[in-house]
């Protein structure tokens, strides 16, 4: 069977609550970023879940958890990428951290999955967006 990890980074609980969600469905138990390891990130599938703060930055913790993924070897490995952000208040950089984890894991060999439209959404721009 395959090695699951949820690993997340939350500041309000909302994607905490999406990880542990997420994490439910798998029968596996969600890592917060900054309990992470660099063995976490050698699991069959990754889904990795983060907010965007600021104009279209990291979660507090995924700013020094991002060098976990940074150094992972990933090729082979399926990551999924997912996210919680402010479309109205933020349309300029929505789910930005979305874009900048699923973009640094693919640098790493990853193949990227679950893809999602963004029709019916409010925001005009996302580093997470490619196309619809």
């Amino acid at each position: 069977m395959a090695e699951v990890k949820v690993i997340y980074g939350s500041t309000t609980g909302n994607t905490e609550a999406a990880a542990n969600a997420i994490a439910a469905a798998f029968a596996v138990r969600a890592i917060n970023i900054a309990d992470a390891t660099k063995e976490d990130f050698t699991a069959d599938l990754l889904l990795l879940g983060s907010s965007t703060w600021g104009i279209g930055e990291l979660q507090d913790e995924w700013m020094s958890g991002i060098s976990l993924l940074e150094n992972a070897d990933l090729a082979g490995r399926k990551v999924g990428v997912f996210g919680t952000g402010d479309q109205e208040g933020f349309a300029d950089s929505y789910c930005d951290a979305v874009g900048i984890i699923a973009k640094t894991a693919a640098a790493r060999g990853a193949e990227i999955i679950g893809k999602t439209s963004s029709a019916g959404y409010t925001h005009c721009c996302s580093a997470a967006a490619e196309g619809d």
